[in-house]
């Protein structure tokens, strides 16, 4: 059966509401930095840009449901949606097995993002050698976020950046 995307939007943004609470929050209050994989941006790509939901009502929608959590820095791992199939050794799920169509709407609304939040993205050529694209990580890591994660190894406030983790 499948699933509305308006129904879609809301369960995504439920489960992120959840381990906003449950788990980044507390791992910010303690100081921790934050790692976190498909955040706001994938449901603004994905339910936004890729299944037709205006993407101000998508921001709206995970804006309330993270409590107005924002990454400091977001990768953005840029690969043609052909390229990412043929590197696929699984089986594809319920939205990876979505037509191409959807899929370059996806990717093209992740680099409209980029370029509209150009402040904490960092867009790499994921179509590149899996070793550059590590140091690639390692340099976008180390530039944005370094004298922040530094100054937490001195015995800082604990706020990576802005306080608000990488997504």
């Amino acid at each position: 059966v499948e699933i509305d995307p308006v129904a879609e939007l809301y369960l995504f943004a439920a489960a992120r509401a959840q381990v906003v609470a449950r788990v980044i929050l507390p791992a910010l209050q303690a100081g921790e930095t934050v790692i976190c994989d498909r955040y706001v941006d994938s449901s603004v790509a994905y339910q936004g840009y890729g299944l037709g939901i205006d993407p101000a009502q998508v921001w709206a929608i995970n804006r309330w449901a993270t409590r107005g959590l924002v990454p400091d820095l977001t990768l953005l791992f840029d690969c043609a949606p052909e390229v990412a199939r043929r590197r696929h050794a699984r089986p594809t799920d319920r939205i990876e097995g979505r037509d191409d169509a959807f899929h370059r709407r996806v990717r093209d609304g992740y680099l409209e993002l980029a370029r509209t939040h150009a402040d904490r993205y960092v867009v790499i050529d994921a179509q590149q050698p899996p070793e550059r694209v590590a140091e690639a990580v390692r340099a976008a890591v180390r530039q944005r976020l370094g004298a922040a994660l530094d100054h937490r190894k001195a015995g800082g406030t604990g706020e990576a950046g802005r306080g608000r983790g990488a997504g």
